[in-house]
Formats: C-alpha cells, sequence, structure tokens
C-alpha cells in the first residue's frame, strides 16, 4: 500500500502514549489514519492488503496497546487544545454499545434491564464557545456485572457510592481535574436531567477543589424543596412571602421574565426541526438535602434557570428546561449565555451519532474484550475528528485548507471538480463543501452547509481518490526506473 500522505494530526493524538516501542507507535499512528479515512466499512475493507489486515489486528492483540493509554494521549492533546481558549464547555453523557450477538459478548457488561451485552461509556467531550469540537478530555468505561434487583425508588436513598449514579459525579471530578490543570480557562460542565445529583451541587462548594469546574445541569425535580430562597429574578427576595416559599415551582412561576431567546432546535426521528421562544427566569436558592442512608449531606446554593416556550405549535407540547448553575444569571444577558451553553449538549449526541451510524463499532467483530477496547479507543478519535471537520468548516470557514487536509488531499479533490489546481490553497469552507459533495451533498442554494453523513462518506471517497493518486506515482517511478 503507498505512504497515506498525512501522519501530522495522529502523531499529535498519539504524541503522549508510550508503548516504548518506535514500530508499535508508528503502526498505531497508521492504523488510526486508515479508520479516519474509511470510517463507514469494515476494518478488513479499510485496509488495502491481506499483510496490513493481519498487521492491523496484530496491533489490537498486542498486549502493549491498550484502550485507556491511547485515550489517555487523545485526552492529554485535547486539553492542550482547551488551554487556547478562555472558556471551554466539557459536555457529559453516556452511551451504551451492545455487542450481544458477538463471541466477545461473553467477556462484557449488561446493558439495560435484560441480557444484553456490551459496555457502557461516560465521556467527557470539549467544545469552544463557538462551537470547535476539541476532544474526549476525560472518559469512563463501565462493565456491569449484574442486573440490580432493585428499583430505582428503592435505590433513591442509598450512598451515590453504592449506585451507578457515582460516574456521574465522577465525571464532574473529571472536570474539576481539568478545570485545575488549566486555570487560565473556564470549564462549564454540561450534563441532562441524568446528572441532577445533589452530591454534584455539595461538591462545588464542599468537595475541597481550588478551582471548581462550573456546572450547568438540567434539573429533573421542578417541584424541589427549598431550604432558602436567596434571590429572586437576579435580585434579593423582593418579599416576606417569596423569601418563605418551600417549593421550587411556586417561587419561578412568581418570578419575573428576565430575558427571551429564539433558536432551532434539530430534527429527531419523532419531530422536525422548528424555531422555539423561551422566556427565562431565575431565581437563587438553597436546596433541601435530599435523605441518604448513613450519610449527611450538606446544604447546597444554586442558581435556577427556568426556560419557559412560548406559544408552541398546536398539538406541541412546550418545550421547558429547569437548568441548575453555578453561573451567574442576576441579568438577561448572563442568563441568555447560559441557556446557549446548555443547547450546546447537542454536540454529543451528534459525537455518538457519528460513533453508531457513522463508524458502525456496534458491528465490529473482535474476538476478546481487550482488542475490541483498543479499536474502539481509536474509533472514538476518529469520531471527533470527523465532528472536528463538521464544525471548523463553520466556525473558521475563511481560513486555508491545510488546517485540516494535506497539500495531496486539497489538490486531488480541487482538481477533480475543477480540472486545474490553484497556486494557494482555497478556503477550508471551500474544500469541505467540495468533500460534501462526494458524498451527496447538493450543494444548492438554501441547503446549508454539508452534514455530517455526507461528509463522511464523502472524506472516505478523498483517501481513496489519494491513494490511487499514490499508486500511480509509484507505479511510474519503477517503469522511469
Amino acid at each position: 500500500m503507498p505512504d497515506l500522505p498525512d501522519l501530522e494530526w495522529t502523531a499529535e493524538e498519539l504524541g503522549q502514549w508510550n508503548c516504548h516501542d518506535v514500530r508499535l507507535h508508528a503502526r498505531g499512528q497508521r492504523i488510526l489514519t486508515i479508520l479516519e479515512a474509511h470510517p463507514t466499512i469494515s476494518i478488513p475493507a479499510a485496509c488495502s492488503s491481506p499483510a496490513e489486515i493481519n498487521a492491523t489486528y496484530e496491533f489490537f492483540a498486542n498486549p502493549k496497546v491498550t484502550a485507556a493509554a491511547i485515550l489517555a494521549s487523545h485526552a492529554h492533546a485535547t486539553q492542550a487544545r482547551l488551554a487556547e481558549y478562555p472558556v471551554a464547555v466539557l459536555i457529559g453523557d453516556s452511551t451504551e454499545f451492545d455487542y450481544s450477538q458477538k463471541t466477545v459478548a461473553r467477556e462484557l457488561g449488561y446493558i439495560g434491564h435484560n441480557q444484553t451485552r456490551g459496555f457502557i461509556w461516560y465521556p467527557l467531550l470539549a467544545v469552544s464557545l463557538a462551537g470547535e469540537v476539541l476532544g474526549v478530555v476525560a472518559s469512563q468505561e463501565y462493565l456491569r456485572t449484574e442486573i440490580s434487583p432493585t428499583t430505582s425508588q428503592q435505590r433513591k436513598h442509598q450512598p451515590i457510592t453504592e449506585k451507578e449514579s457515582r460516574f456521574l459525579l465522577q465525571a464532574y471530578q473529571q472536570a474539576c481535574q481539568v478545570q485545575a490543570a488549566t486555570p487560565a480557562t473556564q470549564c462549564v460542565f454540561v450534563y441532562d436531567r441524568g446528572g441532577d445529583l445533589y452530591e454534584i451541587y455539595q461538591e462545588y462548594a464542599q468537595g475541597g477543589h481550588r478551582h471548581p469546574a462550573d456546572f450547568l445541569i438540567r434539573g429533573r425535580e421542578y417541584e424541589r424543596l427549598l431550604q432558602r430562597v436567596v434571590a429572586v429574578g437576579g435580585e434579593h427576595a423582593t418579599n416576606a412571602h417569596q423569601a418563605r416559599s418551600r417549593k421550587l415551582n411556586v417561587l419561578l412561576q412568581a418570578a419575573p421574565v428576565l430575558g427571551e431567546l429564539t433558536f432551532t432546535i434539530p430534527p429527531t426521528a419523532s419531530h422536525p426541526a422548528r424555531t422555539v421562544t423561551q422566556e427565562i427566569r431565575t431565581v437563587t436558592v438553597t436546596l433541601q438535602p435530599p435523605a441518604r442512608t448513613g450519610l449527611k449531606l450538606h446544604p447546597a446554593t444554586v442558581r435556577v434557570v427556568w426556560c419557559h416556550e412560548v406559544k408552541p405549535p398546536e398539538g406541541v407540547t412546550p418545550l421547558d428546561w429547569l437548568l441548575y448553575t453555578s453561573l451567574p444569571v442576576s441579568t438577561a444577558a448572563e442568563a441568555v449565555w447560559v441557556v446557549q451553553r446548555y443547547l450546546q449538549r447537542w454536540d454529543i449526541e451528534l459525537y455518538f451519532k457519528i460513533l453508531k451510524s457513522g463508524c458502525q463499532i456496534e458491528q465490529l467483530y473482535l474476538q476478546t474484550k481487550s482488542r475490541l477496547q483498543t479499536a474502539l479507543a481509536l474509533y472514538m478519535i476518529v469520531a471527533w475528528r470527523i465532528l472536528q471537520f463538521t464544525r471548523l468548516g463553520r466556525a473558521a470557514p475563511d481560513v486555508p485548507c491545510t488546517l485540516l487536509f494535506s497539500p495531496l488531499e486539497w489538490q486531488t479533490v480541487v482538481g477533480h471538480f475543477t480540472g486545474h489546481i490553484p497556486l494557494a490553497p482555497p478556503s477550508l469552507q471551500t474544500v469541505i463543501r467540495l468533500v460534501g459533495r462526494l458524498g451527496g451533498y447538493g450543494g444548492r442554494k438554501g441547503d446549508g452547509e454539508p452534514g455530517m453523513q455526507s461528509l463522511w462518506i464523502g472524506l472516505s471517497r478523498v483517501r481513496d481518490m489519494v491513494q490511487g493518486a499514490l499508486a500511480l506515482r509509484t507505479a511510474q517511478r519503477t517503469q522511469r526506473a
């Protein structure tokens, strides 16, 4: 197989991976490039020869290669990128990888509430305010060894150390570690309703972190009991009745509207894209600590942002969010900024979609858990790379395409569509649109920018074209010799 044109980005992502074997390290870079070049097809199909296939599977089986070390290197590179920004959003969530029908299933844990087998993964995806996807800055893997015989209601009062929700608290603690390592960057930990844990709010106030990461978490309990009302609408409690309020929902409904925000929610399987306008109300309260068996929790003060949709379409349930945060929300601008950060949470859903639908990771056939984990670690880096392509073309459209494409890559794709190669590299947006066209993007007026699917298909076709050009060059040199 001819040499791949650019290994610079893989050297950066695997730069902190010390396997004590130079050739093994080079092989890891090469495999990462192969998978990134062909993310939508199987590993044997992505490789160009039987020797390449064997070398890839031998790499996965090598005891010197571990998923944890590979992901730690990528996390180190992500943290270095994160440190260049004044604010970084660390988006947390969990996803399940199902391998129930594979041979390796017997080595894996339970997922869901039945006999399905696989991994549960808790990543922290770092994103800039402008939407640039910086990488996975921390992650946790969980293999559930048994299906819990108790219900969620029975587990409600158990200490968090005895529940799977401990991974959510640990995710916040990881965010605090990133904050400590990058003190010049404000880190904002964002999580959906699953992250509504009192222990996180207490950790922020009393966890012993010198510079704790800020949190922004969607709440589940609208009727939460309060211990004290600190402020309403950015001001101190305005009357004795508000100060005595014991229910969060009563207090929020009486709070003044601080501002409005209009945005578009993306389409899903159950509803089309639509425009939403929300009224924003805020209060600052001290929450009533929940009961935990054998453990006394301390009071925690949080700022609460209630986003209530006004005039939703007929027959559509209003889009309402209850957000708990440590960020300031005393003005309309501050409250809107906080809601905009929560809207960035959608990025991790896109990341999971690339992993499962684009990279097809649940279709991997590897015979052991360790080999599968290694392959997954590499595909997790590949999925970030694809999402980065999608975002940079929109966040920084006018920068030179050499930011993401090697000279041979951009010259091949531009030459394919125009019949000539310009002396100066075109803009990143220009090349990304051409790549999207290779993947089915129409590029017509009103089409917007290429989506993820057209890009991951287009990127695969570009790499095939580049490899063909390299093979032709090699053959021509051989003939001349």
